[in-house]
């Protein structure tokens, strides 16, 4: 799951009708934990220690999750892509925020995307 979210079909349920009262609205994921958010085809249960920059994994049917409760509620999606990876030479590395991209324009979702947590 995406950040902690385990939640019941039922509890699901009940938050799609709470979003129909917040339309039109932006359903943004970002902020802090998105500098470290790692896109991959699988999650690895891992006991990471507790520290404030862990790694947030993200899978296809993550995307599929956010994407099915923001049409849901008729709201549009704005992701925030991580800006902080960088290659050995200290460059930017887009491997991994384009694999989100690819991935959600293969899917045909209208995402908007945004570089970095705004800072």
């Amino acid at each position: 799951t995406i950040l902690g979210w385990n939640f019941s079909p039922a509890a699901e349920k009940r938050i799609f009708s709470l979003k129909k009262a917040l339309f039109p609205a932006y359903f943004r994921i970002g902020g802090f934990a998105a500098e470290f958010v790692n896109f991959t085809d699988k999650v690895e249960k891992r006991n990471w220690p507790m520290r404030p920059f862990n790694p947030v994994h993200i899978t296809g049917e993550d995307l599929d999750r956010i994407n099915r409760i923001a049409e849901n509620a008729g709201w549009k999606v704005l992701l925030a892509l991580s800006g902080s990876r960088r290659s050995a030479n200290g460059s930017w590395d887009p491997s991994n925020p384009l694999r989100i991209v690819k991935y959600a324009a293969d899917s045909r979702y209208k995402f908007g995307w945004e570089l970095g947590n705004g800072k």
